[in-house]
C-alpha cells in the first residue's frame, strides 16, 4: 500500500508569510525565491530545509534591502492622493499663470523634494513637462473654459469677440477671445479657443468663430461687437466696404447689426504718429542722439547712474536704436515723456548732463523745402530711416526723405565733424544750399 503524501496547510502561510500554496496541494510556492517546493514526502521539514538553504537566505537579504514597486505609487482615491494631485495641479497652473517655460517645472519638482525632505507630498510629486502639459490641456483648460462659458450663457446679455492671425512658422494660429462684462468682476477678456487654420480667408475665419460659439452653446444672438485690425479680410479696408469680409459675414449669420472695433494698438500708434508730426522738434532724432551719447561711453553712463541715484530714479540700460520704440531712457515713462520734460524745462532733466559735458543738440524744425528742378533718383538710395519725411514742393504727391533734402547747416549740426566737407550746389533755398554730390553723403 503506497504511503500517504503530505499536503499544504494554511498554518504554513500563517507561520511564513512568503509561503503560499503551489500548483497542487502537494507543493508550496516561495514568493521570495519565486520557486515551487515539493512537500509530498516531508511536508513541514521540506519547507524548513528550503528556508535554511543558501539560495533562500541570499534572496531574503536582497528583498530586505529593496522596496516593492507598489510602494512608489500612491493608492488612488485616498486623502493623500488628493493632496498630491492638488499640489501637482497648482504647480502646473503656476507655469501658465506666470508664462514660464515648461522645462522649469522639471527642476521645481526635484528641488521641492530636496528642500522639503520631511514632506511626503513633495516627495511623491511626479509632475514634469509632459504630465504638466497633459494636466493643462485636459484638466485645467476645460475646467476654466467651462466656468466662464457657464457665466456667459446664464448671466451675460451681450458679448463681443475678437480674433487675429498669428503665423508660427508654417502654421496659422487663430485665437478667439470673448469680451464681456459682469457686475462682480467687471470687464472680462477670456480665451475661448486656439486652433490652426489652413488659410486666413474670410470664409474660414468666420466659420471658425461661428462653429466655436455653437460648440460651446453660446447664443449668437447676444453677439454685439467684433474686434480685429482694419485689413480687407476683417473689415473690407478702412472704409469697411464690400461683402467678402468677416465683419459683413458675421452680421449676415447673426441676422443683425454689430459694432466693428479696430485694433486699439494701431489706433494708438496712428494717434501718436500724427501728434509727433506737429511737434516743434524731431523726436526720433533726439532719441537717436540720446542713445548715441550714452551707448559706448562708460564715463557718461556711470555719471548717468549717479544722477539717477541722486534723482531717486531707477536706472535701466539704454536699448539699441532698433528698440527705441520700447524704451530709451533709464526709467519707466515712454520716450515722449522725456521730450516733454526737455521742452518744458523739467528741473531733473536740466541738471543732467553736467555743464562740463556737451549735451546732445536737438534738431530744430525745418520748413518744407521747394526747389527746382526736382531731385534726381540719385538721392533716393541715401534715404535715412532716422529722420521723418518732408513734402517736396507745394504740390508734391509723395514725401521726400528728410536726409535727401535738408539744409546744409542742419546737416552740419547733426554731423559737426563733417561740416567742412559738406558740398553745396546752385539750388538755393532761403539762403541755404542743398548737398549736391553722392560722395559726401556716402561718407556721412
Amino acid at each position: 500500500m503506497p504511503k500517504r503524501k503530505c499536503k499544504f496547510l494554511l498554518s504554513y502561510t500563517e507561520e511564513w508569510s512568503f509561503m503560499k500554496c503551489g500548483r497542487s496541494e502537494h507543493e508550496s510556492l516561495c514568493t521570495v525565491c519565486d520557486c515551487f517546493i515539493a512537500i509530498g514526502r516531508g511536508g513541514r521539514s521540506d519547507i524548513l530545509d528550503h528556508i535554511g538553504s543558501s539560495k533562500h537566505k541570499s534572496r531574503l537579504c536582497e528583498a530586505s534591502t529593496s522596496k516593492e514597486i507598489s510602494s512608489f505609487f500612491v493608492k488612488p482615491n485616498t486623502a493623500k492622493w488628493q493632496l498630491i494631485s492638488a499640489a501637482e495641479l497648482t504647480n502646473a497652473f503656476k507655469i501658465i499663470n506666470h508664462h514660464q517655460s515648461f522645462s522649469s517645472i522639471d527642476c521645481v519638482t526635484k528641488l521641492n523634494a530636496l528642500m522639503y525632505p520631511d514632506s511626503e507630498i513633495a516627495a511623491k510629486q511626479s509632475v514634469c513637462r509632459t504630465k504638466a502639459t497633459a494636466l493643462i490641456k485636459n484638466v485645467l483648460a476645460p475646467h476654466l473654459v467651462a466656468n466662464f462659458v457657464d457665466i456667459l450663457i446664464k448671466n451675460v446679455p451681450f458679448y463681443g469677440i475678437s480674433t487675429d492671425a498669428n503665423n508660427h512658422k508654417a502654421e496659422k494660429m487663430f485665437p478667439l477671445l470673448v469680451h464681456f462684462f459682469t457686475e462682480k468682476e467687471g470687464l472680462q477678456v477670456k480665451l475661448l479657443q486656439l486652433t490652426n487654420l489652413p488659410n486666413e480667408t474670410a470664409d474660414s475665419v468666420t466659420s471658425f468663430c461661428v462653429d466655436t460659439l455653437s460648440h460651446h452653446k453660446i447664443p449668437l444672438q447676444n453677439l454685439v461687437a467684433f474686434g480685429a485690425d482694419n485689413t480687407n479680410t476683417n473689415f473690407g479696408g478702412r472704409k469697411r466696404q464690400g461683402l467678402n469680409n468677416i465683419f459683413c459675414k458675421l452680421k449676415e449669420v447673426s441676422g443683425k447689426s454689430i459694432e466693428g472695433v479696430g485694433c486699439p494698438a494701431h489706433i494708438l500708434h496712428n494717434t501718436i504718429s500724427s501728434a509727433v508730426d506737429v511737434m516743434s522738434i524731431d523726436v526720433e532724432s533726439v532719441l537717436f542722439k540720446i542713445y548715441k551719447y550714452f551707448s559706448i561711453f562708460t564715463v557718461r553712463t556711470e555719471r548717468l547712474k549717479d544722477f539717477c541715484d541722486n534723482a531717486d530714479t531707477m536706472y535701466r540700460s539704454i536699448l539699441s536704436y532698433t528698440a527705441l520704440s520700447t524704451t530709451v531712457m533709464p526709467s519707466g515713462p515712454p520716450p515722449t515723456a522725456y521730450i516733454t520734460d526737455v521742452s518744458g524745462g523739467s528741473p531733473a532733466i536740466k541738471r543732467y548732463p553736467p555743464s562740463s559735458i556737451p549735451a546732445p543738440t536737438a534738431v530744430p524744425a525745418v520748413p518744407p523745402i521747394t526747389c527746382s528742378p526736382p531731385a534726381t533718383d540719385a538721392y533716393k538710395p541715401i534715404t535715412s530711416s532716422t529722420l521723418p519725411p518732408l513734402s517736396y514742393g507745394p504740390t508734391a504727391s509723395s514725401a521726400i526723405p528728410y536726409s535727401a533734402h535738408i539744409p546744409s547747416q542742419v546737416v552740419a549740426s547733426l554731423f559737426p565733424a563733417y561740416a567742412p566737407t559738406i558740398a553745396t550746389d546752385n539750388y538755393s533755398v532761403s539762403g541755404n544750399r542743398l548737398p549736391s554730390g553722392n560722395n559726401n553723403w556716402q561718407e556721412l
